[in-house]
């Protein structure tokens, strides 16, 4: 908006008793210590979202598509057609824009976003929370994991569900769902927390969603071999149940509210920092995060261990500058390019480079470092932990990698006031090549992933600490 008014209607917007307002416009200036007063804000032209809220719908598609065509950034590292996106996905806004359908409108406009492999492209989906609702509402009490050897598995069974009692045990490999080979299910599945980046990271979530079904399903018939057995097949009913749905969660075991950093000394005399977020106060998260890194120090503890596995990101200058601390001299971690509209291509300003830029010495941690990652790194969480392994600093410890989401993001607006996000900038190392997107930070050292590790994991020890 152009301006922002502050009235008596809305009293959480009124100034408390001791501000003013200094109008510099007038000469020498005025004071204004009204409790409500007009404010105009100032900013260019290029700091406002586009706004397609007043197009039709097949309209808004269009310039969505053109916002794509020229604007994002992995359209050649993806290989994407856009050509072939608008053959399939027009119709769709076509017909939802003659049928007047918000709902027809809302789903085209998902599937079309889910169809760009792209971790930090998306929208808000309230619109479609019945259906999600619907679709992940009915379970049998089994959910899948699938170990490093490629075995697909009961990772959890919810005690007294229908997987429970048709005798599913823990570790039973899974042969077929609903009479379909049961990779050729996982494969299909196209989970509500689409799209992704990593197609390591999908396949996770596509496991997760595998054992979810609507109500009105009524049976799935899952064929089965215990531990020491022989293939069993039984008819089991979808019933209303979460557990085995919450259990495969990224966040499982995570506290619900936590400080953007926190640390301790583990019992192995190494120290341990995890950091949950670069979007959080960053006054409070500099201050908790120096705290930490100065009784490593004096204590001097023997190496620190830094947990970026439930980290959704943030600030990516925030997370280049706290890698900082693990190096004595400035570091160029990256660069990035963006569309140049006069031009009409990407363009890489030199005056981009993203720089690790040391604190004073006696914030400088010199010992070794450990990073684990995991599915639940992204975008910033990502660019720390790899700028932290710039010249072989750090060493990534994590049964899988991090999300893969390299880019940087703009938003616009679509119709039904819907907020859509995609990736408009391409971040790159200091040589210029494409790091992050794709394939996430990977692991050094890989944690396998078996069926004990799965049990562990359910007693509630962190396996990869």
């Amino acid at each position: 908006a152009d301006e922002k008014l502050f009235t008596d209607d809305d009293p959480l917007m009124d100034l408390p008793a001791g501000w003013s307002v200094v109008d510099m416009d007038q000469s020498p200036f005025a004071l204004d210590r009204s409790n409500a007063p007009t404010l105009d804000l100032y900013e260019p032209e290029s700091s406002a979202l586009d706004d397609f809220t007043s197009l039709s719908y097949t309209e808004a598609f269009d310039a969505m598509l053109e916002k794509f065509r020229t604007e994002y950034a992995f359209t050649e590292y993806k290989n994407i057609d856009w050509d072939a996106h608008e053959k399939e996905f027009r119709p769709r806004f076509e017909e939802a824009e003659k049928a007047g359908d918000a709902r027809a409108y809302a789903l085209a406009l998902r599937d079309f976003l889910w169809s760009i492999p792209d971790t930090h492209v998306g929208m808000d989906t309230s619109a479609l929370n019945d259906d999600f609702l619907a679709d992940i509402s009915g379970g049998i009490g089994l959910a899948l994991g699938e170990t490093s050897d490629g075995q697909i598995v009961a990772r959890y069974v919810t005690p007294n569900s229908p997987a429970d009692e048709a005798g599913i045990e823990f570790g039973a490999q899974i042969v077929s769902l609903g009479g379909t080979p049961i990779n050729d299910v996982v494969e299909a599945v196209l989970p509500w927390s689409s799209p992704f980046s990593n197609p390591e990271i999908a396949r996770l979530q596509q496991l997760r969603y595998a054992t979810r079904f609507r109500l009105e399903t009524g049976e799935v018939e899952v064929s089965f071999i215990n531990p020491g057995g022989a293939e069993k097949s039984a008819l089991l009913a979808v019933v209303e149940e979460r557990d085995s749905f919450s259990v495969t969660s990224f966040a499982y075991g995570e506290p619900e509210t936590s400080l953007p950093v926190e640390f301790k000394i583990l019992p192995s005399g190494y120290g341990y920092i995890k950091i949950s977020s670069f979007s959080e106060n960053q006054v409070l998260s500099i201050q908790a995060y120096e705290y930490a890194i100065e009784y490593f120090n004096q204590n001097e503890v023997p190496g620190v261990i830094l947990d970026m596995r439930h980290n959704s990101g943030g600030s990516g200058w925030l997370a280049d500058q706290m890698a900082a601390y693990f190096f004595d001299e400035e570091v160029i971690s990256g660069k990035g390019s963006t569309y140049d509209e006069v031009t009409g291509e990407f363009y890489m300003d030199p005056a981009s480079e993203a720089v690790m830029i040391p604190p004073r010495e006696g914030l400088q941690y010199s010992g070794p470092v450990v990073v684990m990652v995991g599915p639940a790194c992204v975008s910033a969480c990502e660019f720390f932990s790899y700028a932290v392994t710039i010249n072989d600093r750090a060493t990534v410890v994590g049964q899988y990698p991090s999300s893969g989401a390299g880019g940087g993001v703009e938003a616009f607006l679509m119709p039904e006031n819907t907020y859509v996000q995609f990736t408009i900038s391409r971040e790159m190392d200091a040589d210029g090549n494409i790091h992050i997107e794709g394939g996430g930070v990977a692991p050094d050292v890989r944690v396998p992933v078996t069926l004990e590790s799965f049990q562990r994991e359910l007693a509630g020890e962190d396996v990869i600490l």
